[in-house]
C-alpha cells in the first residue's frame, strides 16, 4: 500500500469535508483523467449502467497504486474479469441500500485457488 491521497470521485462534492488531506478529483469516466492514474488511492467509479466494464477496463490497469475501490452499485459480477488487474491488497467495497440508509459491505473475495 502507498498510503496514496489522491481521490477520484464520479461526482463533486464539498471537498472540504475531507478536511484539506486529501487530493480530491472528479472523473465522469471520461476520456480525460483528472490527474495521473497511478497516484489514485480512493476510487469511485462512476455508475455506468452497461458501461461498467468498459469503464473499469480503462482504469484499472492504470491505477497501481489503488489501495480501496469503491463500487456505487450493491452488484459486483462485473468486477470479475478485472480482479487480475487490481494492485495486491487492494480493499473492494460495493454500495447496497436497504430503504433510505446507504450500507457498505465488503465484496467477497475469490476463492484461493
Amino acid at each position: 500500500m502507498t498510503d496514496s491521497r489522491v481521490v477520484w470521485l464520479p461526482q463533486k462534492t464539498d471537498a472540504e469535508s475531507f478536511g484539506g488531506s486529501l487530493d480530491v478529483y472528479y472523473w465522469d469516466g471520461g476520456d480525460a483523467f483528472p490527474s495521473d492514474p497511478a497516484e489514485v488511492g480512493f476510487l469511485a467509479p462512476p455508475l455506468e449502467p452497461g458501461r461498467e466494464r468498459t469503464v473499469l477496463g480503462r482504469i484499472l490497469p492504470l491505477v497501481g497504486g489503488l489501495e480501496v475501490l469503491q463500487l456505487l452499485s450493491s452488484g459486483h459480477e462485473y468486477l470479475a474479469p478485472f480482479r487480475s488487474v487490481l494492485p495486491p491488497g487492494v480493499r473492494r467495497f460495493r454500495g447496497r441500500t436497504e430503504g433510505v440508509c446507504p450500507r457498505m459491505t465488503l465484496c467477497p473475495q475469490p476463492p484461493s485457488t
